[in-house]
């Protein structure tokens, strides 16, 4: 019972109420974009833009959206 009326509390102290806005988080990537392992830079940044959409389409992280930034590791 206990644990029950913990769990609740914490659930409803995590929420965010409707009417404010997280930030959106920015987290900054370095690949290889170019050069000779542009391949798999190329990947990853396919990977990650598309990891991205899903995140930010099913709530972002706590209510923020992310974004990668993606810069090459030249």
């Amino acid at each position: 019972m206990a644990c029950a009326a913990l769990a609740a509390a914490m659930l409803a102290g995590a929420t965010v109420p409707a009417g404010a806005q997280n930030p959106p988080l920015t987290l900054n990537v370095i690949l290889p974009m170019t050069g000779q392992a542009a391949f798999s830079g190329q990947a990853e940044s396919q990977s990650l833009t598309a990891y991205e959409k899903y995140i930010n389409a099913n709530g972002g992280i706590r209510g923020a959206q992310i974004h990668f930034d993606i810069k090459d590791d030249q």
